[in-house]
């Protein structure tokens, strides 16, 4: 398939520096603003808000975004687009359910706690966050697929869109009324669903140019070799919910205040944008479909010859 070829790839790669660098700043100013114009306890709790999204996004992965970064590429190398869109479905739907669930049990457990990190009485401000937490990770999923597709003008172009109407949205707020934690989660969910919207619209126009098909169902060896992929990877995802900065908010929430999360995790942000910038870390969606994709059959001759892209025709950077 020409999908993953060294043209592609260059192509993608600016497109991934382009809308990077447009995030970014963004982001910079973002920040600022959201320092400037809310309470330090509110931006304690709004931070501490965000920490819940690894902690869904790990106790209830199941595996599903690794799966689909893995497969995806391997479907649409081999020239099995049905798969592929199944795979996007599946993963999807099991995304929404598990983080629709989770939710549902932190806010049922809200009480018990919310009393260890100074939330009581933030109960429905959480509710409405978790609207963001859903989008969020549905277009987490959404980039993944627009990933394994090359078209990263639009996976990272969407994030690019988010980042900007963010600083639109915090600077609207601040100008004509008051930046308070409800308003600035409003404003994220109006921001990640703008971006949720481009992305859709992407995703369709490949999914109008695809072949379709009444009922498609993977074969029974194959969902097994996914099962058996994905429920590694559960366990892998779990064990690195420690790992994360934003996990550091519950301690300090807990052992300290608000106040503290809102100044560690500032100087959180500023060191995650800085590791962003990390060649590794910019690039990773550009690199990861391209290795998936490669047949395993040449893997070994193309580690050989210094990172040969898929097929054998010819260097990514030549």
């Amino acid at each position: 398939m020409t999908l993953y070829t060294p043209q592609q790839a260059r192509r993608s790669l600016f497109h991934t520096i382009r809308f990077r660098a447009i995030s970014q700043v963004a982001t910079v100013f973002s920040y600022i603003v959201l320092v400037r114009g809310m309470q330090e306890h509110a931006f304690g709790i709004y931070n501490l808000f965000y920490s819940f999204i690894p902690v869904i996004t790990t106790l209830a992965s199941f595996g599903l975004e690794q799966t689909l970064r893995r497969f995806q590429p391997e479907y649409l190398r081999t020239e099995k687009p049905l798969a592929s869109a199944w795979l996007v479905r599946f993963v999807v739907g099991a995304r929404f359910a598990s983080s629709v669930l989770m939710i549902a049990i932190i806010l049922l457990a809200w009480n018990l706690i919310a009393k260890h990190f100074d939330l009581i009485g933030y109960r429905a401000d959480f509710a409405i966050f978790g609207v963001l937490i859903i989008l969020f990770l549905q277009s987490t999923i959404l980039q993944l697929s627009l990933a394994s597709h090359m078209m990263h003008q639009y996976s990272v172009g969407s994030v690019a869109a988010m980042s900007v109407g963010k600083l639109l949205a915090y600077v609207a707020i601040t100008v004509f009324g008051t930046l308070t934690l409800r308003a600035a989660i409003l404003a994220d969910i109006a921001a990640y669903g703008l971006g949720y919207i481009l992305l859709s619209i992407a995703l369709r126009r490949l999914r109008n140019n695809a072949p379709r098909a009444a009922a498609f169902h993977l074969e029974a060896s194959e969902r097994k070799r996914l099962t058996r992929y994905a429920v590694f990877n559960h366990f892998n995802d779990a064990s690195s919910l420690l790992v994360y900065g934003q996990t550091d908010n519950f301690f300090i929430g807990a052992i300290l205040s608000p106040v503290a999360v809102a100044a560690y995790a500032f100087y959180g942000k500023l060191t995650e944008m800085i590791n962003n910038l990390i060649p590794q870390k910019l690039f990773d969606n550009v690199i990861q479909p391209m290795f998936f994709a490669v047949p395993a059959a040449e893997s070994r001759s193309a580690a050989r010859s210094g990172g040969r892209a898929c097929g054998g025709d010819g260097f990514l950077f030549a």
